[in-house]
């Protein structure tokens, strides 16, 4: 049987800001409703790994010339590869793309992500972790 850890929020909403209040009032009666412990909500190595991963990647970014171009997309690429995979995700985002692992829905297991944006030209991580 595997252990459950940490709850999933798909995104901030002011449900999230009523559910921050009733931690803070006791985050004992908190985890004890949901099934779980303090120690099961404490942030895992995974997600610290993850996050290197992102910060791997926007430090690899820094001092290139990074524009909407076909040169510096062939760049963007190999990069994100290096540091995300094979099959690395990319969105656009207002005024650049945002790269990330791909991984498993069924997981959970946090990604490495980084933005690249065209006003500086220079990476940066992505805090909040898909």
């Amino acid at each position: 049987m595997t252990k459950k850890q940490g709850l999933l929020f798909s995104k901030p909403s002011i449900e999230n800001e009523s559910l921050g209040r009733e931690f803070v009032a006791s985050p004992e009666n908190f985890a004890k409703k949901r099934g779980v412990t303090i120690e099961d909500l404490v942030c895992p190595e995974a997600t610290h790994a993850a996050m290197k991963r992102g910060h791997a990647f926007a430090s690899d970014l820094q001092g290139r010339a990074i524009a909407p171009t076909s040169e510096s997309m062939k760049e963007l690429k190999e990069l994100a590869t290096k540091h995300f995979g094979e099959n690395f995700k990319v969105t656009m985002v207002p005024y650049g793309l945002q790269f990330s692992e791909n991984a498993s829905i069924a997981s959970f297991d946090p990604t490495g992500s980084g933005t690249i944006t065209f006003v500086d030209g220079d990476g940066d991580v992505d805090e909040m972790l898909e």
